[in-house]
């Protein structure tokens, strides 16, 4: 078989389907209402008068609604995730693909990128041997015969800790990273504690805005990722008082509990989310990176920091630890640094100031202006 050829076919295909959701998706545009349309459960959070940070509120709910990816972006997504499972079986007849990241949880924006995982059938240790590698290999080489037409660009970044291949579509605009990897615990527990209650999401998917706006929500620049905040995010909801969340796990890193054992669990708390924001800044500012980790793995979140238990340390000097939930020995901050850990503190003291001050999002995440 010709895999170039086939691949093509493929293109093609995929091609055709696109254009015809980029033409819908224009012409719908002359349609759209000039309000977004507030599902009747979020009004409840608009309308109470108690709230006294009801502005942020306000914002933060309407971020909420106005970023969710419409049908057209969905429909886009799918499209081009069949393209390349199409792809990836010209070398792989029986592999799976797993949706993961923030599209899979529910806290993507409409230009998120697409995490997927593929796996091979029971074999969950493919991606720590050779087999993997060569399969990753050989799924970047048939992607890359297809550059010719135009629409899609690859770069594969194969010899990193965990190798991925990602796949730039220039039709819509769309990323997807593959990498080699199973069903996702990580993924699990975090849609479990967002159906505890319904102020999780968009607290979560805010904190995830307002670190990539602030340019401080990347690893690789030294900074904490997503998943950081979100753990962040959890800890904090678990120990307000009354709390919001209950730990999922009670200390064990191989099970999760159901969500639905704690039906009702936050009612007791009656802050609004802008207020919970409000409360989130003022915890991290007062927070002692020093001597506290933060592990939503045990009860409560905020442990002593015991840096001889974790891996890494040749390559972090552990200034602030996120304890990974599934695996303890690993430090999800591990790539924070003194001096990135400096300019996170004084973004978490900024955002508070502005809280403070009654400002809504427009500052608060106002995007930061990087030094030429």
């Amino acid at each position: 078989m010709n895999l170039k050829r086939k691949g093509m076919e493929f293109v093609e295909l995929y091609q055709n389907e696109m254009g015809h959701i980029i033409t819908k998706e224009a012409e719908s545009v002359h349609h759209a209402k000039r309000k977004p349309n507030i599902p009747e459960k979020w009004n409840k959070h608009l309308e109470n008068e108690n709230d006294c940070q009801l502005t942020l509120t306000t914002d933060i709910v309407m971020h909420w609604i106005t970023t969710r990816p419409s049908k057209h972006v969905q429909k886009k997504r799918k499209v081009i995730l069949l393209f390349c499972w199409n792809i990836i079986k010209l070398v792989a007849p029986d592999a799976t693909l797993n949706i993961y990241g923030s599209v899979a949880s529910g806290l993507d924006d409409p230009d998120s990128d697409i995490d997927v995982g593929i796996s091979l059938g029971d074999d969950e240790s493919i991606s720590s041997n050779e087999l993997g590698d060569e399969l990753l290999r050989s799924i970047a080489d048939i992607f890359t015969l297809l550059k010719d037409a135009g629409t899609i660009r690859v770069v594969s970044t194969l010899r990193a800790r965990v190798p991925i291949i990602t796949v730039h579509e220039l039709l819509s605009h769309l990323q997807i990273d593959l990498s080699l990897r199973s069903a996702d615990l990580k993924l699990k527990i975090f849609k479990e504690y967002m159906r505890v209650d319904e102020r999780v999401v968009p607290i979560l998917k805010i904190l995830k805005h307002w670190g990539k706006q602030r340019d401080i929500c990347n690893a690789y620049a030294g900074y904490i990722n997503s998943f950081g905040y979100a753990c962040l995010g959890i800890a904090y909801l678990q120990t307000e008082s009354p709390p919001i969340l209950p730990n999922l796990q009670r200390s064990h890193a191989d099970h999760i509990m159901s969500a639905s054992e704690f039906e009702g669990f936050g009612r007791n708390n009656h802050m609004s989310i802008g207020e919970l924001l409000h409360g989130f800044f003022e915890k991290m500012c007062h927070f002692d990176y020093e001597n506290l980790s933060v592990s939503i793995l045990h009860e409560p979140p905020y442990l002593p920091k015991e840096v001889d238990k974790l891996g890494d340390s040749n390559i972090s000097d552990h200034s602030f630890v996120i304890v990974d939930p599934f695996e303890p020995s690993i430090n999800f901050s591990r790539h924070v640094r003194k001096a990135t850990l400096k300019v996170i503190k004084e973004e978490f003291a900024r955002a508070l100031e502005c809280i403070n001050k009654g400002h809504g999002l427009e500052i608060l995440c106002a995007k930061k202006s990087r030094a030429v």
